[in-house]
């Protein structure tokens, strides 16, 4: 009896759903936010690779001098050989807590703010990364001034934002609130705009972190990330505001037991394997298969891009960091161009747009792997600009051909097999990079170009059936 009285209530709310929003005071007021927020995560991973290197060479037996000076001759480089196998087992394993548990949050919490807004998600997520870290700057400073700590600190220090929801987490609600307040016509800009601010953040963080780490210490580089984050934090409890509103004959503790409700799964399994007009459900597959694959190589790689190129090109922190921020402001401006000039005025369709970034990514992969000179490198990023168009162009495909009331259900399933792929993709990749990195490093790369031409087959078949597909206008 219980059951039917809350399934009732759920039914009465979702015939609701596109009438309860709210006016916001402020329509961008999630973007500074955002962008502070990406900035403080971004500047602690910048650094922090470099960090369990040192912390792995100390606890390995060699004195502080040596672990501070890998990689710059040939016994340093040895050591690092050592030691590398090891620094990436830890980066796998904080991969794949990162992707169990915000799986499975995304998979409810997205479904959930659909009905009762998106702020409390996001509060969530920016008090995750927050207490994460606040914690990796704790652990760093105990390392390097009290007693050196053995790496495998790190991971359980990405505990606080992984029972958050993590990444997952901050991605659906951040998603759903930017479908919120946009319409069809613009939602591609304004998640555009979203990726562009992450990257950008990302940009300048990965600029500014070993000027800051050559002038001061990494404690100092780290407590400059979690002032900002907690900035961030403060922000979003008094500056954003609530899209949903919520339904008001639901209690506060009846709004937690919903998260708990194992109707809300099948609700969102429902919404994907329902039957819909022409080839709309073939089609909405397809588009969600595309962004979790691109996310499986992201997960892939950044646990060994770091160590790729002090593999092969011996770099320092300063020149991979230089090196990543000026990759960033390429791909962040191949965005602005991409949204502003081949969409805004040459009238791309996001799909179009799609393909161009696989495209993209697909050379880049390519040119990495077989990269022999440093400069390779930056050739590379300068030829593919349009890397970070795919993600958001197939989101706001996915956001037209589902009703308004499914979108917080089909990000969040599309989110949560992303947060997923990291289980294949970390044990996968470190496999690769583990058994080829003293003779080919790049390996790991070819991988991903295979990954990227398979999506681009996929879109051949979108583009097939697109034709058939009715859109539907719920705003």
């Amino acid at each position: 009896m219980e059951e039917d009285k809350s399934e009732n209530i759920r039914e009465n709310i979702l015939e609701q759903l596109p009438t309860n929003k709210r006016v916001v005071r402020f329509n961008y007021g999630l973007e500074p936010a955002l962008f502070t927020l990406y900035f403080a995560f971004n500047l602690t991973n910048a650094v922090l690779q470099n960090q369990i290197l040192k912390q792995t060479c100390l606890i390995t037996g060699y004195n502080m001098t040596i672990c501070t000076h890998l990689n710059t001759d040939n016994y340093t480089k040895t050591i690092e050989e050592e030691i590398q196998p090891q620094v990436a087992k830890i980066n796998m394993s904080i991969l794949l807590l990162n992707s169990i548990f915000p799986a499975l949050f995304s998979l409810i919490l997205g479904s959930w703010s659909d009905i009762f807004g998106r702020k409390k998600i996001l509060m969530l997520a920016f008090t995750g990364y927050t207490c994460t870290i606040g914690l990796i700057t704790l652990f760093s400073y105990i390392s390097d001034n009290i007693n050196p700590l053995t790496p495998w600190v790190y991971f359980f220090a990405e505990m606080p934002m992984t029972f958050m929801g993590g990444w997952t987490c901050l991605d659906v609600s951040v998603c759903c609130y930017a479908a919120d307040l946009s319409s069809q016509q613009n939602r591609s800009i304004r998640l555009g705009t979203i990726t562009f601010l992450n990257f950008f953040a990302s940009a300048i963080a990965y600029f500014c972190s070993s000027y800051i780490l050559n002038a001061t210490n990494i404690t100092f580089v780290f407590i400059i990330a979690i002032s900002c984050a907690a900035a961030a934090f403060l922000w979003s409890i008094f500056i954003i505001d609530e899209t949903i509103e919520p339904p008001i004959e639901v209690s506060k503790f009846d709004q937690i037991k919903e998260i708990f409700s194992t109707s809300r799964i099948h609700e969102i399994f429902t919404t994907l394997c329902k039957r819909r007009p022409q080839k709309c459900r073939k089609t909405l597959w397809s588009l969600m298969t595309v962004p979790i694959l691109v996310v499986f190589t992201m997960h892939g790689n950044g646990t060994l891009n770091y160590l790729f190129v002090r593999e092969k090109f011996a770099w320092s922190l300063r020149e991979w960091t230089i090196f990543e921020s000026t990759n960033t402001i390429i791909s962040v401006s191949g965005l602005f161009i991409g949204l502003l000039l081949l969409k805004k005025t040459f009238k791309f369709s996001d799909i179009t747009l799609g393909i161009v970034a696989l495209t993209s990514l697909l050379v880049d992969a390519l040119m990495k792997a077989f990269a022999q000179k440093s400069y390779l490198l930056y050739l590379s990023s300068g030829i593919t600009p349009f890397r970070l168009l795919a993600t958001p162009m197939f989101r706001s495909v996915m956001s037209v051909i589902v009703p308004h009331q499914e979108i917080g259900k089909i990000y969040s399933l599309t989110t949560c097999f992303e947060a997923l792929s990291g289980l294949g993709a970390g044990p996968l990749y470190t496999v690769i990079y583990n058994n080829t990195f003293t003779v080919f490093p790049g390996a790991y790369h070819l991988l991903s170009a295979c990954i990227f031409f398979f999506n681009l087959i996929l879109c051949a078949f979108i583009f097939r059936w697109k034709s058939q597909v009715v859109s539907y206008q719920y705003e």
